[in-house]
């Protein structure tokens, strides 16, 4: 029962948080906010996405579990050793599209960074169309613990990183149209020599 709770609520962050990243969010707040919105939007849109995900953090926390399995040393420390690269493979890709831009405090100021008007092609970006995506389930199915609640939210935020995928490359075509179509032809969506169809 627990970990319907956890599907259920994350399942509707999920859908929330797809309509907050939406051409047609953003239009409405431009109606509705005027110019304020373009330098302000990026901002709200992270402040809340972390907010809202703190009740799903009290319901991993509060709700009865049911462990699956715990991996035994040394396979536990390596499994944390592959989480803790991750990170930095994870934090190697935000700083591969400017972190202030990611955030939205370069917005605020009125800039607008590089990774906004060319594409980004370096890096990670170089085996992997979304590597925040693969870094982030890297670290999620390294746990060395599992229960069924973080399994449930697990699978479901893999999957919600695969069908945004689709939804972000939506975008990136419109921005960059013929760029990012042979961009796409040459590195896999997610997993490094894993091709997903376009």
């Amino acid at each position: 029962m627990s970990a319907l709770y956890i599907g259920f609520y994350f399942v509707c962050w999920a859908v929330f948080h797809s309509f907050l990243a939406s051409l047609k969010a953003k239009r409405l707040a431009g109606r509705i906010f005027g110019e304020a919105a373009k330098r302000w939007y990026r901002l709200g849109f992270v402040i809340i996405a972390v907010l809202t995900l703190i009740p799903l953090l009290l319901l991993l926390l509060r709700l009865p579990d049911i462990p699956l399995y715990t991996v035994a040393p040394p396979w536990r420390w390596l499994m944390m050793a592959g989480q803790i690269a991750a990170l930095g493979l994870l934090a190697w890709a935000i700083m591969s599209t400017e972190p202030l831009d990611f955030v939205g405090l370069r917005q605020i100021a009125g800039g607008r960074s590089p990774a906004r008007s060319v594409l980004t092609t370096h890096g990670l970006y170089r085996i992997s169309r979304h590597p925040m995506y693969f870094a982030s389930m890297l670290v999620m199915w390294l746990s060395p613990s599992m229960s069924m609640n973080l399994l449930t939210l697990f699978a479901l935020m893999s999957l919600y990183f695969i069908i945004g995928s689709y939804h972000e490359e939506m975008l990136l075509v419109k921005q960059f149209g013929t760029a990012y179509r042979e961009y796409r032809k040459r590195v896999p969506r997610i997993f490094p020599g894993l091709p997903f169809p376009p």
